[in-house]
């Protein structure tokens, strides 16, 4: 470990290697001789505290900074109440031209379209239908007692075709099955004939 003392020996070794570098580095019009290196001749505890200070200082200079945000004093608070409500007026100003020239936009374009709105709708020619009535279309009744029993039975339609005089050599319409039926195959042979009869 080497101590915190320079001999003499070593501080004429550093000068000539400096005035060496002088005169390498040198330009005319500078001084022949090295200037010597500055030597802080204050004790330790001056150098430690000065650079405490300084740290401080600028420790100080930062928190400044932040201090400088306060609260908004009674005068900025009317100012800016006041800035507030001009642009508020501002606002409502420009959305009542706004409105002002919509309005006078769709007073003069209703007029022009309105023959075309107050048309009467054009009746449509479809016939009311009856949904239940449609749905029993093809559906196919079921015969039920004996055969005696079913002569005996007069429908309601053959009724009215018989007092209105009118005969029944039309063909009857060709009976499509039920959309829910379709896929389910004929079932003539299936038990439920069977058991009927």
């Amino acid at each position: 470990m080497s101590s915190g003392f320079v001999s003499e020996t070593q501080l004429d070794d550093e000068r000539k290697a400096r005035q060496d570098e002088w005169e390498r580095v040198r330009k005319p019009d500078d001084p022949a001789v090295a200037p010597e290196l500055e030597v802080c001749n204050k004790s330790l505890f001056d150098q430690l505290k000065e650079n405490k200070d300084k740290k401080q200082a600028e420790i100080d200079e930062a928190k400044s900074f932040k201090n400088m945000i306060r609260g908004v004093d009674e005068d900025e608070a009317d100012f800016l109440a006041m800035v507030s409500k001009k642009k508020l007026e501002e606002e409502r100003r420009r959305k009542q031209e706004e409105k002002e020239m919509l309005a006078t936009l769709s007073n003069t374009v209703i007029p022009a379209s309105e023959p075309t709105l107050l048309r009467p709708p054009v009746p449509s020619t479809k016939p009311v239908e009856n949904k239940q009535a449609r749905l029993l279309v093809g559906a196919v009744k079921r015969k039920t007692g004996t055969d005696e029993g079913t002569a005996s039975k007069v429908t309601k339609k053959e009724q009215e075709t018989s007092a209105s005089g009118e005969s029944t050599n039309e063909e009857s319409p060709v009976q499509k099955p039920v959309s829910s039926l379709v896929a389910y195959g004929d079932y003539s042979d299936s038990e439920d004939d069977g058991e009927s009869n």
